[in-house]
Order: structure tokens, then C-alpha cells, then sequence
């Protein structure tokens, strides 16, 4: 028999598929594997973690100029080890790493159903994954590049969207309110700095 044709055992790659996944989605078909058949939302107060990575773009133009594949297989090689460092730290802290946005990652804090002081540890939970990857993780050279990062912090009402539907395709979208927090958050934050919106601010006192 052919190897490409051979059954693969689900229980030996789900781990590393799971892996892959945002809790939120788990979470969503843990409690109804049902598969979607129209768009769904859930809403509720919570805080996101977005974290910027300067540096990319002069990484990139360097590496554009070596020979052949050699240059994105390297800027693969170090992103995914430094992304790998971002998410353990942000997973250790109980952040769910929602999405990636170019050379960003989006982080969610806080589920549905939270009590008040539940909506506050995780807010607390988020300004100190954001402190910590700052102090221990906010530079990283390679190649003679060093990358940096800026983070901001907001809070608010969060809206987890299923959308889609043509052809059985859904995807999955996070909005609400702290995504207009971070966009003043994360331009105001010079390299190296944590800027928490006053929202988030308020919460955490």
C-alpha cells in the first residue's frame, strides 16, 4: 500500500493540531461539536493583549538579499522561535493567542460568564504577561537585526464571531471596543514600553 494513502491516527497529531487552535474555538465545540451552519457570537468584558514587533521590515530587505530560499527559511526559522517565546509566556499568564496580524500577535484575556473580579484578574493577568515579555523578551536579534516590540493593553466589551458560511467556510473574528483602545495604546508606546488604555487602567486601579 501506498505510505500517502495509510490512515493517520488522530490521537497522535490532535495535541499538535490543538495547538494550533485558539482556546475560545475549543472551548466553543468542547461544549457543542456541532459543526456551524450559520454565524454565531458570543459578547462579554474582557481584555486584549496585542503585541507589535518592530524590526520585521528591515529583517525582511536583508534577508531579500541572499541567494535563493535561504532568506525567508531564515526569517521563518527565527520568527517561530521568537513567536514561540511570546505565546508560552502569554499561555503561562492565561491568555489565549487569538490571532497572528502580519508580524503582531493578538491575545485575549477573560471568557464569558466571568465574575467582576474575574474580569479583573485576567486584566491584571494581561498587564503582567505584557510587563513580564517586556522585561525579559523585548529585544531578539538576528542577523545582525534586532527586533523590538510595543504593547498595549485594552479593555472592554469583546465580540467572538463565527461569520461566514459560503461553502461550509467560517471565520473566526475577534472586535469590540478594546481594538480601538490599542490603536492609540500601541502608537503612543515607544520601544520597549507597556501603554495601557484608561479603561484597562481603570479596572486593574
Amino acid at each position: 500500500m501506498n505510505s500517502s494513502n495509510k490512515e493517520v491516527d488522530l490521537s497522535s497529531v490532535l495535541p499538535a493540531l490543538l495547538s494550533l487552535v485558539p482556546q475560545a474555538i475549543i472551548n466553543r465545540f468542547s461544549f457543542d461539536p456541532t459543526p456551524l451552519k450559520e454565524y454565531q457570537f458570543d459578547q462579554f468584558i474582557g481584555t486584549v493583549l496585542f503585541i507589535d514587533v518592530s524590526g520585521f521590515t528591515a529583517l525582511n530587505e536583508k534577508m531579500g538579499q541572499l541567494k535563493g530560499g535561504e532568506g525567508p527559511e531564515r526569517v521563518t526559522k527565527h520568527l517561530n522561535t521568537y513567536f514561540s517565546q511570546l505565546m508560552e509566556l502569554v499561555t503561562h499568564f492565561g491568555g489565549d493567542v487569538i490571532k497572528f496580524a502580519g508580524d503582531a500577535l493578538i491575545c485575549l484575556f477573560g471568557e464569558k460568564d466571568q465574575t467582576k473580579e474575574a474580569r479583573t484578574a485576567s486584566a491584571l493577568h494581561a498587564v503582567g504577561c505584557a510587563l513580564e515579555i517586556q522585561t525579559t523578551r523585548s529585544q531578539y536579534s538576528m542577523d545582525g537585526i534586532k527586533l523590538t516590540l510595543h504593547i498595549g493593553v485594552g479593555t472592554g466589551h469583546v465580540y467572538l464571531m463565527h461569520v461566514g458560511g459560503v461553502d461550509n467556510y467560517f471565520e473566526f473574528l475577534v472586535a469590540g471596543q478594546p481594538f480601538y483602545q490599542l490603536k492609540s495604546a500601541v502608537d503612543e508606546s515607544g520601544s520597549g514600553e507597556v501603554v495601557v488604555s484608561k479603561e484597562t487602567h481603570k479596572v486593574v486601579g
